[in-house]
């Protein structure tokens, strides 16, 4: 785990994710100074194809804050974008998606744990109907 300012990188030869989300999580407000409480989650999902034909994933997640300003295209929170962007000098394609319900941008990995047990739990019931 690589750690870049405050934002942990989890680094694999496919997939590199940054998790920067700690509840409760904290965010600036435009026009103030110091952290507020997040009413946000935010996710980055970015993609790129390398010089050697090789497809790479990257996954940010965190929270901010509506800060209350009149118009939406200047709230990331309230509307989700898609399209280019540069991270660290790569060029990706992808989503910058805002939501704002509890665990609403679960990774992958998390919702095949969550169908896992679920299975495992539905099984165990019919078991003991029997």
């Amino acid at each position: 785990m690589e750690t870049i300012g405050p934002v942990k990188i989890r680094l694999t030869r496919e997939t590199s994710s940054i998790a920067n989300y700690h509840h409760p999580c904290w965010a600036f407000k435009k026009g103030r100074q110091g952290l507020f409480p997040a009413d946000h989650c935010i996710k980055i999902i970015g993609h790129i194809v390398t010089a050697e034909n090789i497809s790479k994933t990257m996954i940010i997640r965190t929270c901010a804050l509506d800060s209350g300003t009149l118009t939406a295209d200047t709230e990331i929170v309230r509307i989700s974008h898609c399209g280019h962007f540069k991270f660290e000098g790569f060029h990706y394609t992808g989503c910058v998606q805002a939501c704002d319900s509890d665990g609403c941008n679960s990774s992958e990995d998390c919702s095949r744990v969550i169908y896992f047990f679920t299975l495992l739990l539905l099984t165990v019931v019919d078991l003991l109907r029997a």
